[in-house]
């Protein structure tokens, strides 16, 4: 996931962005779930893993509509490897709740 972070972070400077990165501004605009401290069940740890590849999904095929509509296809590709990749790690993750 490092990686797709690094290319969206290089896209959106690309594009006359500025990259937040800190960990307050993360924090302050995410959809994904924190992580509970006391969680140590793996079935509980992997339903909380499994609910965030799905938000990220769904904003990377969000993403992915919004640039089409300006024709930024470079854009819209970075987010379509984005949904793949979220999508095929929700499917192992939801393979394992399925025991």
């Amino acid at each position: 996931c490092e990686g797709q972070i690094d290319t969206i972070a290089e896209r959106v400077t690309a594009l006359g962005g500025t990259a937040l990165g800190s960990v307050a501004s993360i924090a302050a605009s995410t959809q994904l779930k924190t992580f509970p401290a006391n969680v140590c069940e793996a079935k509980l740890v992997l339903e909380h893993i499994a609910h965030n590849f799905a938000i990220v999904g769904e904003i990377a095929r969000a993403n992915v509509s919004e640039a089409e509509k300006y024709g930024d296809l470079a854009t819209s590709d970075i987010y379509i490897g984005l949904a793949r990749f979220a999508d095929k790690n929700l499917w192992f993750v939801e393979a394992h709740l399925q025991k």
